[in-house]
């Protein structure tokens, strides 16, 4: 895999940190419904930024160890 340039890892790091903010505003959210389907499909939400923040995190990584 071919190095990025500053400014893609920088583009990475704040899509990093994008995701963590919808992680948490989802989860949050999610924490003030009563309706369990609602509660549901916004811990599904959740789950899926959390999905994208560990892909996200895990390019960043290999091109900064690399």
């Amino acid at each position: 895999m071919s190095q990025l340039t500053q400014k893609e890892l920088s583009y990475l790091s704040d899509f990093l940190q994008m995701e963590q903010e919808e992680v948490k505003k989802f989860s949050e959210a999610a924490g003030q419904l009563q309706n369990e389907q609602a509660r549901a499909v916004l811990n599904g939400i959740a789950a899926m930024h959390q999905g994208h923040f560990e892909t996200l995190k895990r390019h960043l990584n290999t091109q900064t160890l690399s």
